[in-house]
């Protein structure tokens, strides 16, 4: 088990390798321990985690991918070991175990990443809203920004351009 403060840079080896050699098509073992690593730099890439929070994720992420390689590994391949070992109650349990773990995971992530997009927008508005605030103290009436246009109309900013007033009031 690892200690409080060690980093979560890998995952077992051994695992890794368990995983691989119980799997029949291809090895899951490294395809679970790549997710890993993408996850690590995906996490610690986020901005809207503090250094708190990021610990608290890649402990959460570390225990969920584990898990996952842990219940692949023991899920026995017939074609390694044949068939008087095979249990395939037992087999089929390990591996929609390990389906569930990785759908655990990726929920997980997806969770971050909505989060991460939400305070990238809110982020993106606080900026906006700061911009167009300078803008009407300096008197400007129209401001482009990554290439909108926006409009100053009455004490609202609008993108709709506003119309035209003909001199003389209403007119007819």
């Amino acid at each position: 088990m690892r200690s409080e403060n060690e980093p979560y840079d890998s995952i077992d080896p051994a695992l890794v390798q368990r995983s691989n050699d119980s799997s029949v098509a291809f090895n899951f073992g490294d395809s679970i321990a790549q997710k890993y690593k993408q996850d690590l730099i995906e996490i610690g890439k986020m901005q809207h985690l503090d250094e708190a929070k990021k610990s608290v994720a890649l402990k959460e992420i570390f225990a969920l991918r584990t898990g996952e390689l842990s219940s692949q590994g023991k899920a026995v391949n017939p074609n390694v070991y044949g068939p008087a070992i095979v249990n395939s109650a037992r087999d089929i349990s390990n591996y929609d175990a390990a389906i569930n773990k990785r759908l655990a995971a990726d929920k997980f992530m997806d969770s971050l990443r909505q989060e991460e997009r939400k305070f990238k927008i809110s982020k993106g508005h606080a900026d906006l809203a700061e911009i167009l605030r300078k803008a009407a103290e300096q008197g400007q009436k129209e401001i482009v920004m990554n290439g909108k246009t926006f409009y100053k109309s009455g004490k609202y900013w609008t993108t709709k351009k506003p119309k035209e007033r003909k001199a003389g009031g209403r007119g007819r």
